[in-house]
């Protein structure tokens, strides 16, 4: 039976390929790579956002069918699927609920971009790089105060409120909340960060439409996306107040806001990658930090701008968003 199985395969592909744009081929070809390969067809599917855009609907919420049951299971729930758009790109993302502690988590698919800046003035963030990037699923929102303390523990936070994010929180803090929360919550790298944070883009800013200059200096602040020195009134707000701004993946407030925590050590430049998604594990008495904060300048807000710390400080500029592996 299986040189007949495999027989099949081989005339779909012939068939899809003359006819890329056949649903039903498209189905069909997929199921039977499925009965043959195993579930790795699934994900595959997520491996790249070109070819995850490229693919029907129909097609896309088979594999986002198959992470819910198979890589996540009953301790998350599948949301809703829908498309965002913004700085001149478009996916549609998936979104599953952490029943554990409430938090939406984007299902976003993977890829190569470039990470870094070589045009600005930025020695830490060069030399500019590729790096690719596997699916994965990140938190809509920075972790909010309710979400911190339904897991339990005093909150931190200086500008108190159920819908702020949580802040006052050290790196050594996010790592004991998520090894109590489980279920495989962890910080992401910061290449994951950065490329959560681009969705696609590879200006400034995220919400940056691309323009015929190549030197970036169209890209301006816009505090219809964020909350920085200028707009946030020296505090928090609710993590919704921007949830009509996203960014392509759907993602909030990846520009200022909070300060987020990332796995990796904090290493000076770029010389060495990182290069995949795996964080940076050097010796260094420092974390990396992104995004900026509701106290700093739009510069902080770049989608490429990092920063370090300590891993035991604290102040109210700083949180932290959750990830999860989904393969």
């Amino acid at each position: 039976m299986e040189p007949m199985v495999d027989q099949r395969l081989e005339d779909l592909k012939r068939r899809q390929q003359a006819d890329p744009d056949n649903t039903q081929l498209q189905f069909e070809l997929l199921n039977a790579r499925a009965r043959i390969e195993g579930a790795a067809v699934y994900l595959e599917l997520l491996e790249d956002r070109l070819k995850w855009n490229a693919c029907h609907e129909s097609v896309q919420d088979m594999a986002i069918s198959f992470v819910g049951k198979e890589k996540l299971g009953s301790l998350y729930k599948h949301v809703e699927t829908k498309k965002y758009s913004c700085g001149g790109q478009s996916h549609r993302i998936a979104s599953f609920k952490h029943l554990g502690t409430g938090i939406l988590l984007n299902l976003i698919p993977g890829g190569t971009y470039v990470m870094g800046d070589d045009k600005g003035d930025y020695e830490d963030q060069r030399p500019a790089h590729k790096a690719t990037i596997k699916p994965m699923l990140i938190g809509r929102f920075p972790v909010t105060q309710d979400e911190w303390q339904k897991i339990g523990g005093k909150n931190p936070s200086d500008f108190k409120g159920a819908g702020k994010p949580v802040e006052q929180v050290s790196w050594d803090d996010a790592q004991s909340w998520l090894k109590k929360a489980g279920d495989g919550l962890r910080l992401p790298s910061e290449s994951e960060w950065e490329y959560a944070c681009r969705s696609g883009t590879q200006t400034q800013y995220f919400w940056a439409v691309p323009h015929r200059r190549t030197d970036g200096s169209g890209d301006k602040i816009n505090g219809d996306y964020c909350w920085y020195g200028e707009n946030s009134g020296d505090a928090t707000h609710p993590v919704t107040a921007h949830a009509n701004k996203t960014n392509a993946f759907g993602l909030v407030d990846m520009s200022g806001h909070v300060w987020e925590w990332c796995e990796d050590a904090w290493e000076g430049d770029y010389k060495n990658g990182p290069y995949d998604s795996q964080p940076r594990t050097i010796n260094s008495s420092n974390r990396v930090r992104r995004g900026g904060s509701w106290g700093h300048d739009a510069g902080y807000c770049r989608s490429a701008s990092r920063n370090y710390l300590a891993p035991s400080n604290r102040f109210d500029g700083i949180g932290f968003r959750v990830s999860r592996t989904c393969s």
